[in-house]
């Protein structure tokens, strides 16, 4: 089980593949509704100390890795990921979606244990 502190808040969740899969459809069609390219959104998600690169951003679209969850931190502050509703998701969000599970059964069943944990991709 993931453990994730976020302003010193413990959040015990799983990334699943059904989740990384939804939350990777949520980024790529938030970027292309605000007609920006990877490395734009790369850039904007990137701060001090915490650089998000390109690479990284088309892999969780693609759900192909499993994002660290800094990453994914990253790109919920940016502020340009919404919902199908409109409203912008914060990484409580985030960490919602990726965990989501198949709703037939209370466990995450699909857990990413075959995908490398993604730590920012260079070059």
């Amino acid at each position: 089980m993931l453990l994730c502190y976020t302003n010193m808040k413990a959040v015990r969740k799983i990334w699943t593949k059904k989740g990384l899969a939804k939350l990777g459809g949520i980024v790529r069609r938030s970027r292309e509704a605000r007609q920006l390219t990877l490395r734009e959104l790369a850039d904007l998600s990137s701060t001090e100390g915490n650089s998000v690169h390109f690479k990284t951003i088309s892999c969780i679209e693609n759900s192909s890795v499993m994002p660290n969850f800094n990453t994914l931190e990253a790109i919920a502050s940016s502020g340009l990921i919404f919902d199908d509703k409109g409203k912008t998701l914060d990484i409580y969000d985030f960490i919602d979606i990726a965990s989501e599970t198949d709703s037939s059964t209370d466990e995450a069943t699909d857990i990413y244990a075959d995908l490398p944990l993604l730590n920012n991709i260079e070059n």
